[in-house]
């Protein structure tokens, strides 16, 4: 999953980390993948809830900084939808 999203196949992506997920809810570089690939699909909420489980785990996985910086910067974002398009 985390091959075919830094590979630009963020869409493709999500499927294979959702599943992987579901297997290992509780491992934090798992959290992060879809995090991240929920982050670029626009689906903020999610995004911000799966990188706010892999930064709160306590684990210092590869990517822990990058999930941080994210995080932040899904939190500065306004929370009104998910696609992160402007409502009117």
């Amino acid at each position: 999953g985390w091959v075919l999203f830094k590979s630009g196949e963020a869409a493709a992506a999500a499927p294979v980390l959702q599943r992987v997920v579901a297997q290992v809810p509780k491992e934090p570089l798992a959290r992060y993948h879809l995090g991240m690939v929920e982050s670029q699909l626009g689906s903020s909420s999610e995004a911000r809830d799966n990188l706010r489980l892999a930064v709160s785990s306590g684990t210092n996985f590869p990517g822990l900084d990058e999930a941080k910086a994210a995080l932040q910067k899904l939190a500065a974002a306004p929370q009104s939808g998910s696609t992160g398009a402007p409502t009117t």
